[in-house]
């Protein structure tokens, strides 16, 4: 009797191993599949010139994706522009320019270091709460864009509350890949 239960057991931990190896697997794909949609957004903004994309363009180029079916469960792709402290209002005129001339800037909590806001994003139907969020006022979310910049890939944040997914806490998440001018990646984090 004692020999079937050992069994039993070991045979249940064999098959949990097996699907848990099996999920992470999957996850890891769904991950990649990300992933090259932010690449096709960071060459949408190279190709375009960071300093030129506007709202318009940004638009164009998300309706020749079909982001719901090439990307399952993600919210949207965006531009997360880095906003040196006390220059917020030379950024505020370059985005009224390229046709945002009622941005706002806003946080999760004070900040007095540089911002990282998120300035265009796609579709925007489902994701204006997010537009303008400072992320770097989220310790969280800071960290994993500066480990982002520092390294030059792909880096995912810890669970978060999305903005504008309200009651879903801690079931969400950002994958950031930096960009780059001539999509060199620096020699340290300045």
């Amino acid at each position: 009797m004692h020999q079937q239960v050992r069994q039993r057991q070991a045979f249940i931990a064999e098959r949990f191993q097996l699907l848990g190896e099996r999920l992470a697997l999957r996850l890891q794909e769904r991950l990649k599949g990300y992933e090259k949609g932010l690449r096709g957004t960071r060459s949408a903004f190279l190709a375009t010139g960071i300093g030129e994309m506007t709202r318009e363009r940004f638009e164009t180029v998300s309706r020749s994706r079909d982001p719901d079916l090439e990307f399952p469960g993600v919210r949207g792709f965006g531009y997360i522009q880095r906003v040196a402290q006390g220059r917020e209002a030379a950024y505020l005129q370059d985005l009224a320019r390229r046709g945002r001339p009622d941005f706002q800037i806003h946080e999760l909590s004070p900040n007095g270091w540089e911002r990282f806001i998120i300035s265009f994003i796609e579709p925007e139907s489902r994701n204006q709460q997010a537009i303008g969020l400072d992320i770097g006022s989220e310790s969280n979310r800071r960290q994993a864009i500066l480990d982002a910049f520092r390294t030059g890939r792909a880096t995912l944040t810890h669970p978060i509350t999305l903005v504008q997914a309200t009651g879903k806490v801690a079931r969400g998440f950002l994958l950031l890949l930096p960009v780059y001018p001539e999509h060199q990646v620096p020699e340290s984090e300045s």
